[in-house]
């Protein structure tokens, strides 16, 4: 069965990044061969995905000198805390697991409500 428009805007991150099957990339492939608007969303892609790579590319790593010492101990401190709060509501969520909230994995703190 061919690969519908649908299916192969799914596929164009992996397509790109090669991390799809033999299969799927051959499907794939045939697909673009024959569909224009696919072929000119995969061109689009490409060229935002090696604009923001080259984007990414330039921005160098700060060194340790860098970085004020008063900014990595808040950034310790605030590990710390996300580490202890995620441990707790891991003991209280222990019995419904798919009510923790997302956010306990992230890097990034999410917050609720107002500023303050």
């Amino acid at each position: 069965m061919m690969m519908t428009c649908c299916e192969a805007r799914d596929f164009l991150a992996q397509y790109l990044t090669g991390a799809m099957s033999a299969i799927e990339r051959e499907e794939f492939e045939r697909h673009i061969a024959i569909c224009d608007e696919c072929t000119q969303r995969l061109r689009a892609t490409n060229q935002a995905w090696h604009v923001a790579l080259k984007s990414v590319a330039k921005i160098p790593d700060p060194s340790a000198d860098e970085v004020p010492e008063s900014l990595l101990r808040a950034i310790l401190q605030l590990q710390a805390r996300m580490n202890s709060n995620a441990s707790r509501a891991l003991r209280i969520d222990n019995e419904n697991p798919c009510l923790i909230p997302a956010g306990l994995f992230s890097e990034v703190p999410i917050r609720f409500g107002s500023a303050g």
